[in-house]
């Protein structure tokens, strides 16, 4: 069975159009909607700006203000944004590149060297953990270091330097006994010396 439609789009009632006055009321009332909330936010930033003005009640300057009659939650509040502030300004004081100075620090290390740990302490210095095959060349190494763009005018100083006390599996034989002997060792700036611990 077929089904023809003979219904034809010119024998259907035409479709209301939106007219040329209609259309220029809704844009004079759009336009009307936006001017009246541009006035009220100018209000509204003219009475902060009026009341930014004013000048704040002469206050102890180690308290906020308004905190003499805060509760002790809000003085809570406070005092944890501020430690947090004093946090960031810490990190601003960061190498600006630690990336960049830890790849030239790599740069600088001798054949003989090799690390353990590094830390980097910002503008106080660095903290250096390794070790060596060869003593002599940790003079080498903060000489080196000293050349590093970050870390110039730093002092570097051997805090520890001690014999490696590692002994050789058992069963190693002859193999294990021509092996060099072996240091370990901590460098640190001077800012960072203060932070060593005894081990």
């Amino acid at each position: 069975m077929q089904h023809i439609n003979l219904a034809d789009a010119r024998l259907l009632p035409p479709r209301p159009a939106l007219s040329g006055a209609l259309l220029l009321a809704l844009l004079l009332a759009a336009t009307l909607g936006v001017a009246l909330h541009g006035g009220i936010e100018q209000r509204r930033l003219a009475r902060a700006l009026a009341a930014g003005a004013e000048p704040l009640p002469a206050t102890d300057a180690s308290e906020p203000p308004g905190a003499a009659g805060a509760a002790p939650e809000l003085q809570q509040r406070i005092a944890k944004r501020r430690a947090l502030l004093d946090s960031l300004d810490a990190a601003q004081a960061l190498l600006p590149d630690a990336a960049g100075s830890l790849e030239r620090l790599l740069a600088a290390l001798p054949e003989t060297l090799w690390l353990t740990e590094v830390e980097l302490h910002g503008a106080q210095g660095l903290r250096i953990t390794g070790g060596t095959l060869d003593a002599a060349a940790l003079g080498a190494f903060a000489e080196r270091l000293a050349q590093v763009p970050a870390l110039r005018g730093m002092p570097i100083e051997t805090l520890r330097l001690s014999l490696d006390a590692a002994t050789p599996p058992s069963g190693a034989g002859e193999a294990t006994a021509t092996l060099p002997p072996s240091h370990r060792f901590v460098l640190a700036s001077a800012g960072t010396t203060a932070q060593e611990a005894p081990r």
